[in-house]
Protein backbone atom coordinates (compact mmCIF):
# COMPACT_ATOMS: atom_id res chain seq x y z
CA UNK A 1 0.00 0.00 0.00
CA UNK A 2 1.03 3.59 -1.07
CA UNK A 3 1.33 6.05 1.09
CA UNK A 4 -1.44 9.58 0.13
CA UNK A 5 -0.34 12.62 1.15
CA UNK A 6 -2.78 14.16 3.75
CA UNK A 7 -4.22 17.38 2.89
CA UNK A 8 -5.47 19.24 5.73
CA UNK A 9 -9.58 19.75 5.70
CA UNK A 10 -12.18 21.90 7.28
CA UNK A 11 -14.34 20.22 9.90
CA UNK A 12 -17.72 18.76 9.00
CA UNK A 13 -20.55 19.82 10.97
CA UNK A 14 -19.75 17.88 14.00
CA UNK A 15 -24.01 16.96 14.33
CA UNK A 16 -26.33 17.07 11.62
CA UNK A 17 -28.78 15.13 12.88
CA UNK A 18 -30.57 18.23 15.00
CA UNK A 19 -33.26 19.72 13.96
CA UNK A 20 -33.11 23.42 12.18
CA UNK A 21 -33.72 25.24 15.07
CA UNK A 22 -31.77 23.41 17.45
CA UNK A 23 -29.39 25.33 19.65
CA UNK A 24 -31.71 28.92 18.96
CA UNK A 25 -33.89 30.47 21.81
CA UNK A 26 -36.96 29.02 22.71
CA UNK A 27 -39.42 30.37 19.63
CA UNK A 28 -37.43 31.41 17.06
CA UNK A 29 -37.23 29.97 13.96
CA UNK A 30 -34.53 31.73 11.69
CA UNK A 31 -33.85 28.64 9.79
CA UNK A 32 -31.32 26.30 9.72
CA UNK A 33 -27.96 26.95 11.90
CA UNK A 34 -25.34 28.18 9.73
CA UNK A 35 -22.96 24.66 8.35
CA UNK A 36 -25.85 22.90 8.87
CA UNK A 37 -25.27 20.05 6.12
CA UNK A 38 -21.83 21.29 5.25
CA UNK A 39 -19.31 18.32 4.64
CA UNK A 40 -15.65 18.98 5.12
CA UNK A 41 -13.80 20.79 2.48
CA UNK A 42 -9.87 20.32 1.57
CA UNK A 43 -7.86 23.71 2.16
CA UNK A 44 -6.28 24.79 -1.00
CA UNK A 45 -2.88 27.36 -1.73
CA UNK A 46 -3.31 30.33 -3.40
CA UNK A 47 -2.37 30.48 -6.29
CA UNK A 48 0.15 33.51 -5.59
CA UNK A 49 2.42 31.08 -3.34
CA UNK A 50 3.11 28.65 -6.16
CA UNK A 51 5.85 28.90 -7.96
CA UNK A 52 6.06 29.36 -11.67
CA UNK A 53 8.84 28.60 -14.41
CA UNK A 54 8.57 31.90 -15.75
CA UNK A 55 9.27 33.54 -12.47
CA UNK A 56 12.18 32.10 -12.35
CA UNK A 57 13.60 33.09 -15.81
CA UNK A 58 15.95 35.68 -16.17
CA UNK A 59 14.67 38.77 -18.45
CA UNK A 60 16.83 37.79 -21.11
CA UNK A 61 15.70 34.30 -20.98
CA UNK A 62 11.92 35.84 -21.27
CA UNK A 63 12.44 37.76 -24.30
CA UNK A 64 14.21 34.77 -25.95
CA UNK A 65 11.04 32.87 -24.98
CA UNK A 66 8.87 35.21 -26.33
CA UNK A 67 10.77 36.03 -29.26
CA UNK A 68 10.57 32.25 -30.19
CA UNK A 69 6.99 32.05 -29.44
CA UNK A 70 6.09 34.55 -31.37
CA UNK A 71 8.42 33.23 -35.05
CA UNK A 72 6.52 30.00 -34.37
CA UNK A 73 3.03 31.85 -34.31
CA UNK A 74 3.84 33.37 -37.53
CA UNK A 75 5.25 30.27 -39.09
CA UNK A 76 2.06 28.32 -38.06
CA UNK A 77 -0.32 31.26 -39.55
CA UNK A 78 2.12 30.80 -42.70
CA UNK A 79 1.12 27.21 -42.97
CA UNK A 80 -2.34 27.60 -42.15
CA UNK A 81 -3.13 30.01 -45.07
CA UNK A 82 -1.19 27.45 -47.63
CA UNK A 83 -3.25 24.60 -46.27
CA UNK A 84 -6.30 26.78 -46.47
CA UNK A 85 -5.53 27.52 -50.14
CA UNK A 86 -4.50 23.76 -50.93
CA UNK A 87 -8.06 22.81 -49.78
CA UNK A 88 -9.66 25.43 -51.23
CA UNK A 89 -8.32 24.69 -54.59
CA UNK A 90 -9.10 20.58 -54.24
CA UNK A 91 -12.87 21.93 -53.27
CA UNK A 92 -13.08 24.13 -56.63
CA UNK A 93 -11.88 21.72 -58.80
Amino acid sequence: MTPHRTTPTLPADPDTTTTPTAGLPTGATDGPTPGEGVSTMARRRPRATRKRAWDTLSETDRQVLLESVRLRREAQAVHDVQELQAWAARMHR
